[in-house]
């Protein structure tokens, strides 16, 4: 994982010369994947099976598919031209992020029937 978390941070850094801040590796005890600033130290996103609180963003995948998630997506938006790009993000990712309608729609979608 730490490799891959590195080879992101080298693409960001490719794609977008004038950044500072860069994703960082850190291991730690649990199945999940942190993501958090790091002044003053703030947990972003958690990408595990444990619910956390509202405020922050929940990703329910185990942590292999949630950083091929996360890879992906971000290369497919470098590719797109983000940060210069506008919608490129797809449908809807202009409007403010909505964390408890996003965790409603994934329980209303793991209960509808197959």
């Amino acid at each position: 994982m730490k490799q891959r978390v590195h080879d992101l941070g080298i693409r960001l850094g490719d794609v977008q010369p004038s950044r500072t801040m860069f994703p960082a590796f850190a291991d730690h005890e649990r199945e999940e994947i942190f993501v958090s600033t790091t002044s003053p130290l703030q947990t972003l996103a958690i990408c595990g099976r444990h619910e956390p609180s509202i405020d922050i963003l929940w990703l329910p995948m185990i942590p292999t598919e949630a950083w091929e998630t996360i890879a992906s997506m971000t290369n497919d938006l470098l590719n797109a031209g983000y940060p210069g790009c506008l919608g490129c993000g797809g449908p809807q990712s202009e409007q403010p992020w909505n964390e408890t309608q996003s965790r409603k729609s994934m329980n209303d979608s793991n209960e509808s029937p197959p």
